[in-house]
Parts: structure tokens; C-alpha cells; sequence
């Protein structure tokens, strides 16, 4: 059986994610950029997804950037101004 990590009520207080396990992201092109992975890849599988939830205080960014496989990005509080000129908001669900 796989290894199963739940965490509950995330957004139990609306959008606030406080209790969960933050971690600055001190890659270049990250600035304040903090995150917590929910999976990684596996070394031992033929599998090379991630999924890892991103948040952006205000004034933090992360410079342009590709993805070799889609990115859902759903803004929980604030705006997220993407690369190509777009503004999202609160409550946007972005598949790309």
C-alpha cells in the first residue's frame, strides 16, 4: 500500500493555511516564495510528477519558468499576476 499523507480542513478557515508545514524556497528566481510538498518523485517508481502547494506573500515572485506537464494553480487569497500579462483572484482555478 502506498504511503498516504491526508491534510485535513485545509481550508477549514476559509483560505488560511497557517498550520501547514511552510518551507522557504531558496532556488534562484524564488524570491519569498514558500512551500509545502504534498509529493515528490519517487526514485524507485517510473514516476516524475510533483505536486507542491506555493504561497507568494506580497512581494514575492518567481521568475518565468516552464512546465513539462500541467500546473493547476487555484489563487487561494490575494491575486497572482501570471508571466503572460493575465491577473487571477481569489477563488480562480487555473489549468494550464
Amino acid at each position: 500500500m502506498p504511503d498516504v499523507t491526508v491534510y485535513r480542513n485545509v481550508l477549514r478557515n476559509g483560505f488560511d493555511q497557517t498550520e501547514l508545514p511552510w518551507v522557504p524556497w531558496t532556488e534562484p528566481g524564488r524570491v519569498g516564495v514558500e512551500f509545502v510538498v504534498l509529493w515528490g518523485p519517487d526514485p524507485d517508481e517510473d514516476e516524475d510528477s510533483a505536486s507542491l502547494l506555493l504561497r507568494f506573500p506580497p512581494g514575492a515572485h518567481g521568475d518565468f519558468h516552464e512546465h513539462l506537464g500541467h500546473e493547476l494553480m487555484l489563487v487561494l487569497d490575494g491575486t497572482l499576476d501570471h508571466s503572460d500579462g493575465r491577473r487571477f483572484h481569489r477563488g480562480d482555478l487555473v489549468v494550464e
